[in-house]
């Protein structure tokens, strides 16, 4: 039969990240290749714990820094779950999943995977949940449906993984957040003063304490001249280089490095500004207290001044 084509009882996975859906599936390996025309193709590795009454779907998604969806899988399945549907599957061997070939069209990519079942069910809720904890470089997302596999860039004609790196800051600082619920140990500005029209680029260092955060709270960046006046704001969902990490996905004691800018005004005057942050439940508005030096009003950090 054509889909011997996608069983390997005989693979080994390459490392070990193996991570569990409801218990059920287990995604036992993946790879993400090249094919001739440039286009990224996803190979995913499977197998059953028990016999499964269900066909599932498997969601492939492919997301910008931002988290913007690039594209997704819904419309695009593998051929395997047509030829070799998970209701065939027989518990302990080991099936390939391969993605078809898409052009991403980025510089960078972060890759996510789900399952779920019936043909609408990724956006009507029949998704599986992990059941496996999230490991620091697998952060569960989308209240524990989605798990990010990794990031990659086009590079020498190939997609090559992201490595993360928590570089070391321009400036050591230790801000409490929230009752210790995380720290700001550091921060990065760019040297050069912008100019109007220009961007205010930074990156924070965070740590979270001994607990995960139980809010997906908001950053808020602001710039205020010297008679107090608000000029430019952007506010956020903290991320890193691959893509979005709400606070929910900080794991206890994990360090972040999040890199931001904030677009000035074309129309800024000459003067002397401030550039203040605070963390905000979007829900209500409340900014969460701050304790530690370069703070102001006990609910924002002084993330630096510039003429």
């Amino acid at each position: 039969a054509f889909y011997t084509a996608f069983r390997r009882p005989d693979y080994q996975p390459v490392t070990d990240r193996a991570m569990f859906f409801a218990d059920q599936l287990q995604l036992v390996d993946y790879q993400v290749t090249t094919d001739a025309h440039g286009e990224v193709v996803v190979q995913l590795y499977w197998r059953a714990s028990q016999p499964l009454t269900a066909d599932y779907r498997f969601y492939i998604a492919y997301h910008d820094a931002a988290g913007n969806l690039l594209h997704d899988t819904q419309f695009y399945q593998p051929v395997a779950t047509l030829w070799y549907p998970t209701s065939r599957w027989t518990a302990g061997e080991t099936v390939l999943v391969q993605s078809l070939p898409w052009q991403v069209s980025a510089e960078t990519f972060g890759l996510s995977i789900g399952v779920y079942r019936d043909e609408d069910g990724w956006s009507t809720g029949k998704r599986l949940s992990l059941t496996t904890a999230p490991a620091l470089n697998h952060p569960h997302l989308e209240q524990n449906t989605l798990v990010r596999l990794g990031g990659y860039r086009w590079q020498d004609g190939q997609w090559t993984p992201i490595t993360l790196r928590i570089d070391a800051p321009d400036q050591a600082l230790n801000v409490v957040v929230g009752e210790e619920l995380l720290t700001l140990t550091g921060l990065s500005v760019v040297a050069t003063p912008p100019q109007a029209g220009e961007s205010f680029a930074f990156t924070l260092h965070w740590q979270t304490g001994a607990q995960t955060p139980d809010f997906d709270y908001t950053l808020s960046a602001q710039v205020f001249d010297s008679a107090g006046n608000k000029v430019a704001q952007v506010d956020w969902q903290p991320r890193d280089a691959i893509g979005l990490r709400p606070m929910t996905t900080w794991l206890p004691g994990e360090t972040l490095q999040d890199s931001q800018t904030l677009p000035l005004p074309a129309t800024l005057v000459a003067g002397d500004y401030k550039v203040l942050l605070s963390v905000y439940n979007w829900q209500t508005g409340d900014r969460l207290p701050v304790t530690g030096a370069a703070t102001e009003a006990g609910n924002s950090i002084v993330l630096g001044t510039f003429e």
